[in-house]
């Protein structure tokens, strides 16, 4: 058994299921809230646990004490952090993260985000989406977590303020003896920390079988950070026999008694917007586009009961009318986007009314499943129905998983999470589907 950390909810659960749709038993903590989660270690039951800091959107000296903390919460357990998930487009504090792996005596870490089949990809060392370096996309301007530095060594050098070694290409195309031998060399240089090149998958898989070789004879831990396109090849070299993912234990049960899926798109990636529009598009389902800027009101606080409720009597009124996929979308908006504070106290209050929307069509509609896109809305939506943690199973498209709920007010419901940032544009509703018909993957 071992933990993985992860900086936000979605990607805790595009890593996660790596492992999970190999087979192994895994649980993704919700949040960090390591005292009231203690009983879910159940035993021994899991062999892999993943725990979200949610800590994408901290500054750097919180960032790197949510992680300290549940490192430590997590080896005391029985679940020693092997694996950090971080963002394949560097959003949020990376190095900061990364300096409380170093803590245990001989411990190193090595850094892989790219993630190949979403187009992001590290070549001499920088990070690179569809060819441009991030800095230099829409990701480098997001509003939250602006990311101002592609240069992986840059990054981490200048956040840990010590050397950085690095895995260039022609490294890895030697192959994974060599490629172990070089790994075990910056270890005796003192390099606690090197960052790897990889254009493919098969750059990973090389990578992932040289760093197994390397922790061999290894006198501390090696602690892997990396996006999900990383957690697959250590999934694989972990796991070389593969056994069927588990499935929701409500999936596909009482068929008709079921009520209409539920997707929450909170991501404002254009990704997203065209799978939204995607869906907006499709016989059966209805689409309910959420204005932000009312959130904007000094009166919201009293003007967001009124909100729920018609959002509610108009989504039971499309239930009732026959549509059997319910979509909530956050509308584009401008306002608010030059001023840092305006914007983050919108999406404060945004997040919590769309999380008590979820609740409240869970309750009222007897949802089939959830399909929840971007880590924010998705941590409300699953705060609000009390969840303390989801079990995955397998993928219903690569690198989005199904996972159902543990606890809360309605154990053993459907979900499906999907980071913002990519995904064909059938994506969300291939997901819906995938829960309304009762499959636990996607048809082939």
């Amino acid at each position: 058994p071992f933990g993985i950390l992860a900086d936000d909810l979605t990607g805790a659960c595009d890593c996660g299921v790596r492992f999970s749709a190999r087979g192994a038993r895994v649980l993704m903590l919700r949040d960090a809230k390591p005292p009231q989660l203690v009983p879910l270690n159940n035993g021994g039951r899991w062999d892999v646990t993943v725990l979200n800091t949610e800590s994408r959107h901290c500054d750097p000296r919180e960032a790197a004490q949510r992680v300290a903390d549940n490192v430590a919460w997590l080896a005391r357990v029985g679940w020693p952090v092997r694996y950090m998930k971080i963002d394949s487009t560097l959003r949020g504090s990376p190095a900061a993260e990364v300096a409380p792996l170093l803590g245990e005596p001989g411990a190193t870490v090595r850094v892989a985000p790219a993630f190949p089949p979403a187009g992001r990809t590290v070549e001499g060392g920088t990070l690179l989406v569809n060819g441009i370096p991030v800095h230099e996309t829409e990701i480098g301007r997001d509003r939250p977590t602006p990311v101002l530095e592609s240069h992986l060594p840059t990054l981490f050098a200048d956040g840990l303020r010590e050397p950085v070694g690095q895995i260039a290409l022609p490294e890895i195309a030697a192959g994974a003896a060599e490629l172990a031998e070089r790994l075990a060399a910056h270890r005796r240089d003192g390099r606690r920390v090197v960052v790897a090149d990889a254009r493919s998958d098969g750059d990973l898989d090389v990578l992932a079988a040289a760093l197994m070789q390397a922790s061999e004879g290894a006198s501390g831990p090696i602690v892997v950070v990396g996006s999900a396109g990383m957690a697959r090849a250590m999934a694989a070299r972990m796991i070389p026999d593969a056994r069927p993912a588990p499935t929701p234990p409500e999936i596909g049960a009482a068929g008709g008694e079921r009520g209409p899926v539920l997707i929450v798109a909170g991501s404002r990636q254009e990704v997203t917007r065209r799978q939204v529009d995607y869906v907006g598009s499709r016989r059966g389902a209805f689409h309910y586009p959420v204005d932000p800027a009312p959130c904007d009101d000094a009166a919201w606080a009293r003007r967001e009961r009124v909100w729920l409720a018609e959002g509610v009597e108009t989504l039971e009124r499309a239930a009732a009318g026959g549509a059997s996929l319910l979509q909530v979308s956050i509308a584009p908006d401008g306002a608010g986007g030059e001023d840092p504070a305006r914007f983050q106290a919108r999406s404060a209050r945004l997040k919590r009314a769309l999380g008590a929307l979820v609740a409240e069509l869970a309750a009222r509609l007897r949802l089939a499943g959830l399909v929840l896109t971007g880590g924010d809305i998705a941590l409300a939506a699953l705060g609000a129905l009390e969840v303390q943690a989801l079990e995955l199973g397998g993928e219903v498209l690569a690198g989005i998983p199904l996972s159902w709920t543990v606890g809360g007010r309605h154990p053993g419901l459907p979900v499906v999470t999907k980071a913002g940032g990519f995904g064909a544009a059938d994506a969300l509703w291939v997901a819906a589907r995938v829960i309304a018909e009762g499959r636990g993957v996607a048809a082939e």
